[in-house]
């Protein structure tokens, strides 16, 4: 008959090593083929031994300070039999740790990473996964996470909010990952994005002013914000000027480092992650003099130009920053950021009559034709930065309210008109000299 051996007390656990003197690490059974080992240090560890294929063999799983005897016996319980079962517990345990460590944010780092190295741009995924997914479900091993737990704790509160394109994008970043971990690990075999629900809506567009009248008092409303909302930050209201001169989209402008800006050459390098085109934006004078006065109230630590100086992370100022100005200037559901590129896009086309394709450049659209894309590369560089100055030259003489008529494309000048800008251009006195040199 077997000898049956008692389980280790807790007293007997913790007392110290009888062959210290020694230097043996002492032996502790604690039955079930489990053992407490005691070393010279203080330090003890569990050790199981088991069976496999006729093989006798050991196997030291825990320290004490880490599993304690309750769980360690547990433990040793399900290794024996696994034994029995012809597993063996020491590589399934790897296993399982590896499979632990297959996290969400993991994969998704994983897969960041392989897209970079193919020049994949993956700016705003990485936002969304940053802002959206990892502070739910990142640190969950993926083929633990559910559905539900997607459709309740992500996708939800976006539909909630009423950003529909948002967590359409968010789902398919989901979907992205998913894919890719299917793929590479075999955890799972289905995907569970494919059962998310996302409601059916049909985009409208950005709330936006189209008559010049409306957009002369918005100009003369924001460049007026430092008198009469004199709290306002001095980025917040160059976040406002320089987006209606540039036509960028909000994130694109927003968070412009000072990195990007070539002070020698007078250009901005922005990216427009939509279309993933490096976008160069010549600066016309007015930018150029936003900007140089802005950098006087860079800080060390500011990496962007449109720096939230009111948190201690160097970050650039939020989405709602210009949404909640706009809002105090009287024009909530009237006009938003996004909206600004309509109304640039309409009025300097519709009064001014610059060329479309420029602005369409400049707006960076994508074109949708495929042989024109093939063959029409064209950035229109030097043509962008000539109607950008004259849109500053337009916007800079309505917030002066000065008459614009000369901007239209529909403009003839009188001989007054021609003398009056001649003058201004040269001056009086050259002028003079001109017409006696004649």
């Amino acid at each position: 008959m077997p000898k049956i051996v008692r389980p280790l007390t807790r007293k007997e656990i913790l007392a110290k090593a009888k062959t210290a003197s020694n230097g043996k690490t002492e032996k502790r059974n604690d039955g079930n083929n489990l053992t407490l080992l005691v070393y010279t240090s203080g330090k003890r560890s569990w050790r199981t031994r088991y069976t496999l294929n006729g093989k006798v063999r050991e196997w030291i799983f825990a320290s004490y300070d880490d599993v304690q005897e309750t769980e360690a016996r547990k433990l040793n319980n399900e290794y024996q039999k696994l034994a029995k079962q012809g597993i063996d517990p020491k590589q399934a345990n790897n296993a399982d740790k590896q499979t632990q460590k297959l996290t969400f944010e993991y994969i998704a780092n994983e897969l960041m990473e392989k897209r970079k190295l193919e020049n994949k741009k993956d700016k705003e995924n990485i936002r969304r996964l940053k802002k959206h997914i990892f502070p739910i479900i990142g640190n969950i091993p993926h083929h633990e996470i559910t559905k539900q737990i997607m459709q309740d704790s992500i996708i939800n509160p976006l539909i909630d909010r009423g950003v529909y394109a948002e967590a359409k994008k968010t789902f398919d970043v989901l979907k992205l990952v998913f894919d890719y971990a299917i793929n590479q690990y075999e955890k799972i075999d289905n995907n569970p994005t494919l059962k998310l629900w996302l409601p059916t809506y049909k985009a409208t567009p950005f709330n936006a002013i189209t008559d010049e009248a409306k957009f002369k008092q918005l100009l003369i409303d924001i460049w007026a914000l430092s008198t009469t909302h004199p709290r306002t930050s001095i980025q917040t209201i160059a976040l406002l000027k320089l987006s209606v001169m540039f036509f960028l989209r909000p994130s694109e402008i927003r968070c412009l480092k000072w990195t990007d800006y070539d002070e020698e050459e007078q250009v901005i390098q922005a990216y427009a992650s939509k279309v993933d085109l490096e976008h160069t934006i010549v600066l016309p004078k007015q930018a150029i003099a936003i900007i140089q006065d802005l950098k006087k109230y860079r800080k060390a630590n500011d990496d962007y130009i449109f720096a939230n100086n009111r948190i201690a992370d160097n970050k650039p100022l939020s989405e709602g920053a210009c949404r909640q100005v706009l809002k105090k200037l009287g024009y909530k559901d009237i006009q938003t950021m996004h909206g600004i590129r309509a109304t640039a896009r309409t009025i300097a086309d519709e009064e001014l009559g610059l060329s479309v394709k420029v602005l369409e450049s400049q707006l960076t659209h994508r074109n949708n034709d495929p042989n024109k894309g093939s063959y029409n590369r064209s950035q229109y560089k030097r043509q962008r930065g000539q109607v950008l100055q004259i849109w500053a030259d337009y916007i800079e003489a309505l917030c002066n309210g000065e008459c614009v008529e000369r901007f239209k494309f529909d403009y003839k000048p009188t001989e007054q008109a021609l003398l009056s800008e001649l003058l201004k251009s040269v001056g009086k006195d050259k002028l003079l000299d001109m017409i006696k040199g004649g």
